[in-house]
């Protein structure tokens, strides 16, 4: 096994009431005013207005920029940056993953490469700090971003440890009220992290121990999180999940899972969250082959009972077992829910044969394969 690096954030809190503690700590660094990147999804769920009364109270002013979309191109993030270089920003808040997470590691890129190549007085970037949903904030992820020449979907890393968050945040007291479908969405966003960082073939024995542990603890709480959505430690167990889920994958990297559902949430303008609650099922039916006993060790983590199993059978329960599941959160059952057409799939896997972001799956596809993973999720 070759060397393994793992990163994660400077300061992560995680907990009920962490959230009092990071607007102190960032008193502390005297940031008073701070730029709030997020996406329409969370502008609508009221997770953000909690997050800016908090603000508020402890006199932080807060600028929003709430239209962050998953992919765009580096054009596009460095106009909306110019519109807040001008109001002392101290640093940015990121409010939830995909779009928002990758939107502020952007903005941080070009404004710190601005001032190498323009200025003559090189600025630190801003710090980012990260409020998670699903904590996929750990450190550096690929960004898809628009080829605006070719109109398609290309990769582009933004790493780094200067755009590593100084502080992540999971308050599980942001969620408690929210909406049914966007916490099953965000939860088996969190699922999907870890079972592709588990089968993914950058997996160590710290990213596996992160992710299996994530996988038990969100198939026993999701559910009452989902129907009693006032249960606090329902919301606080899923928390410390996500938090582990988020280390496993932004450590292993990811899959197909990630891959695919990119191109349907670019497409049809849907939640990434719920794309890839659609396709996870699809994806570990194709990597079967190559780790059956991995999903068989998925399997008991979700509960079931595997002592007698073969590694093949193990690995099928595995798979009805995340089917069950978004069965019973009440998630889309295919991608035509999402009105996904049959007629976009081969465009849909071509641009997702050029993306960087699959290499870590374990079974590696071609354009027939990518196809057919579509079809069956249909």
């Amino acid at each position: 096994m070759p060397p393994s690096t793992f990163c994660i954030p400077t300061i992560n809190k995680i907990g009920r009431g962490c959230l009092v503690d990071v607007v102190n700590l960032m008193k502390d660094y005297g940031y008073q005013h701070v730029l709030i990147v997020t996406d329409p999804f969370l502008m609508n769920s009221g997770l953000v207005e909690k997050v800016t009364r908090v603000f508020l109270h402890n006199k932080i002013k807060s600028h929003l920029f709430t239209d962050a979309k998953l992919v765009s191109s580096l054009e596009i993030v460095k106009q909306s940056l110019g519109c807040y270089e001008q109001q002392q920003i101290d640093c940015i808040v990121s409010i939830g993953e995909g779009a928002a997470y990758d939107y502020a590691k952007a903005m941080i890129y070009l404004q710190s490469h601005q001032s190498i190549f323009i200025s003559d007085n090189i600025k630190k970037p801003w710090p980012l700090i990260t409020i998670n949903t699903t904590s996929a904030s750990n450190i550096d992820n690929f960004n898809p971003l628009l080829d605006q020449t070719k109109n398609e979907l290309i990769n582009l890393a933004i790493a780094g440890s200067r755009i590593t968050p100084l502080l992540s945040v999971t308050e599980p007291e942001l969620m408690l009220g929210l909406s049914s479908e966007f916490i099953a969405a965000l939860g088996m966003n969190s699922l999907t992290y870890a079972i592709e960082a588990y089968v993914s073939t950058a997996a160590n024995p710290v990213t596996d121990a992160c992710a299996l542990s994530a996988v038990k603890i969100l198939s026993n709480a999701l559910r009452r999180a989902v129907n009693y959505s006032l249960d606090l430690q329902a919301h606080e167990n899923i928390a410390y999940a996500q938090f582990l889920a988020g280390m496993a994958f932004n450590n292993a990297s990811q899959g197909y899972v990630q891959t695919l559902a990119w191109q349907v949430s670019h497409f049809y303008n849907q939640p990434l969250t719920i794309c890839n609650a659609v396709l996870l099922p699809q994806v570990q039916a194709f990597n079967l082959k190559l780790v059956a006993k991995k999903l068989k060790n998925i399997a008991g983590a979700m509960g079931i009972r595997i002592a007698h199993m073969t590694d093949q059978r193990g690995a099928e329960a595995c798979i009805a077992e995340i089917r069950r599941l978004n069965c019973d959160l009440g998630l889309p059952s295919g991608l035509r829910r999402l009105n996904v057409q049959d007629s976009d799939l081969a465009k849909l896997a071509k641009a997702a044969l050029k993306s960087a972001s699959g290499i870590t799956n374990p079974v590696q596809a071609n354009l027939t394969d990518l196809i057919a993973i579509y079809q069956s999720a249909m």
